[in-house]
């Protein structure tokens, strides 16, 4: 059995499946377009085309501009070429995406320029477990101290003042107006 590095496996990974390439660029989607996260949110990927939603028509303009540096940032952060091209759309931004941009990131969260410095080749497994285990912990703890709370039917974390979250009480995902 060979014993490979967490970061290989990630690698690996972000090499064979788009929808991983997604949730890679979702996530660290405002240290790719600064402050513009807020006013566009990433639709999905397909054949190596980014879909984005941009609200206002100004918005649109100055990220067609600067699309040079979105890709460049989108190539390092997932180690190659994988997206060749922007399209994007105009659109209302739904705001229930936008509320954990709102707050700070967890003390476990990483930003692009990190993601490189980051070396796990020292760790054994057990420890690469261990740390993962203390990150998720330190991320569930800060979103409970945001204003999240932990549905009592399934245990996942939500914004509201329910006491089960929207997918257990069969609320579908539905579009807000932006407050921005």
């Amino acid at each position: 059995m060979k014993i490979i590095s967490v970061g290989d496996m990630i690698n690996d990974g972000i090499k064979k499946s788009e929808s991983l390439r997604e949730a890679f660029v979702k996530a660290y989607w405002k240290d790719i377009v600064g402050n513009l996260d807020k006013k566009s949110e990433v639709i999905k990927i397909k054949d190596q085309k980014l879909f984005v939603k941009v609200e206002g028509s100004a918005n649109l303009h100055f990220m067609t501009m600067k699309k040079g540096i979105y890709l460049k940032n989108i190539e390092k952060l997932l180690n190659g070429k994988y997206i060749q091209e922007i399209v994007y759309k105009l659109g209302k931004i739904n705001l229930n995406n936008k509320i954990l941009n709102e707050v700070e990131k967890p003390k476990g969260c990483f930003k692009i320029d990190e993601i490189d410095s980051v070396d796990f080749s020292d760790y054994s497994l057990e420890e690469r477990i261990e740390r993962l285990s203390i990150v998720s912990k330190e991320r569930e703890l800060f979103l409970l101290e945001n204003g999240y709370k932990k549905c009592v039917q399934c245990g996942n974390l939500f914004l509201g003042k329910n006491l089960r979250c929207p997918k257990c009480r069969g609320i579908k995902d539905r579009t807000v107006v932006n407050k921005y």
